[in-house]
């Protein structure tokens, strides 16, 4: 099969020719070396709740066959953010887009078992969290992972701290992976050992959102 890899994002619009054997699976990858038009001019960043406004724009990428049928479509919202962090002399210290990033936030967990929750309730409890000028909320042992949630997230500035596996018994907890940043507005990676007390004091990022943090 062979065709064109088409997308918006924003009002920058892009293409790249695609080709695949039967049965085969590829991945895509670009840049603004391969496609000129991500290169933003004076992108709207996205911030976290209290730093500014969180600022997403519309993609959409869509596969069209040489015969020009469409095969698939895949709508979303992105944002555009810098996540960067140091660690001297043990402290965890993070900054988004060049500001030094304060988190606040509190602890969600036990999504199925206890709160049921779907796509309208994501909206009204991040919303309670912005408002109580929260900008970080921990996604307990990982047990969230409805798109809902972190489209929620994304919409109302919040990022996210992905506690993977930390409070279960029998894991490993030598293990010390470093911080390490998602491509959605939100969400971050790190290990155990490196920030033993980051769930209640740090925050932040998927591919195409904004807010997202992992711990695993």
């Amino acid at each position: 099969m062979a065709g064109s890899l088409r997308g918006r994002f924003g009002p920058a619009a892009f293409e790249a020719a695609v080709s695949l054997a039967a049965g085969e699976a590829k991945q895509v990858k670009l840049d603004p070396g391969t496609a000129p038009a991500l290169r933003l001019e004076n992108p709207r960043l996205w911030w976290p709740n209290g730093y500014g406004d969180p600022n997403l724009y519309p993609v959409e990428l869509r596969f069209e066959t040489a015969d020009q049928r469409v095969s698939d479509v895949k709508s979303f919202q992105a944002g555009v953010r810098q996540l960067t962090y140091t660690e001297d002399h043990g402290a965890l210290k993070i900054w988004i887009n060049g500001r030094r990033f304060i988190a606040r936030g509190g602890n969600w967990g036990f999504p199925e078992s206890m709160l049921r929750y779907r796509a309208r309730d994501y909206e009204a409890a991040l919303r309670y969290h912005r408002d109580l000028h929260f900008n970080m909320i921990r996604d307990w042992v990982g047990q969230t992972d409805d798109d809902a949630f972190y489209e929620a997230c994304d919409r109302n500035g919040v990022l996210v701290c992905r506690t993977s596996g930390w409070p279960t018994p029998g894991m490993d907890r030598t293990r010390t992976t470093t911080p390490c940043f998602s491509q959605t507005p939100g969400t971050l990676c790190c290990g155990f050992a490196t920030i033993p007390r980051w769930a209640s004091t740090a925050a932040a990022t998927r591919a195409s959102r904004p807010g997202r943090w992992t711990m695993d």
